[in-house]
């Protein structure tokens, strides 16, 4: 095998080298034990003939949704945030919690035309053997669909820490190397 053809880094990408932040949520983002890179896939259209038929690559990009898990703080802080987030887009009893939402709220978009959406933007930091930042995976326009339960136990006999999970949608995401 010519030299050409060998890789510059032989290292390999650790599941550890990871940082999260999302804006609205720093509690969730300190507090962030999982996540990955979403899949990302395009539509295919196909064109029939008499004998088969054939595939081409369509247009349209289709996102999976953003799954973060989280351990859940002693204040539930982090938690209660999302639920918030939720209650707050969804007004499952009146207006007025859109509008607490917003007054709590650092991040809001407005487009023109359309109803205040309360989204924030999200980043995350891809980290080399060296803990240096090697990836940006910039998420727009981040909103959550989603929280998991917490389930309380008295039946263990080792402390295990309550953890989370949320599930995002979002406009786009791109990835930028640094």
């Amino acid at each position: 095998m010519s030299e050409a053809t060998q890789p510059n880094n032989l290292n390999y990408l650790s599941q550890l080298g990871f940082r999260f932040a999302l804006e609205k949520l720093p509690s969730v983002s300190y507090f962030c034990q999982a996540i990955a890179i979403p899949a990302i896939s395009i539509n295919s259209v196909d064109t029939p003939t008499p004998f088969t038929v054939i595939p081409h690559a369509g247009s349209r990009l289709t996102f999976e949704p953003l799954n973060v898990r989280f351990r859940v703080d002693e204040d539930l802080k982090n938690y209660l945030e999302i639920y918030d987030w939720l209650v707050g887009v969804s007004r499952p009893d009146s207006f007025e919690q859109t509008r607490i939402l917003e007054s709590q709220s650092r991040i809001l978009n407005y487009r023109a035309g359309s109803v205040l959406n309360v989204v924030s933007d999200a980043t995350l930091f891809v980290l080399d053997s060296n803990k240096r930042v090697k990836l940006h995976v910039f998420f727009e326009e981040v909103f959550p669909v989603s929280l998991s339960e917490l389930q309380f136990e008295s039946m263990s006999s080792d402390v295990q820490y309550l953890e989370a999970t949320s599930q995002f949608r979002y406009r786009k995401y791109t990835v930028e190397r640094v």
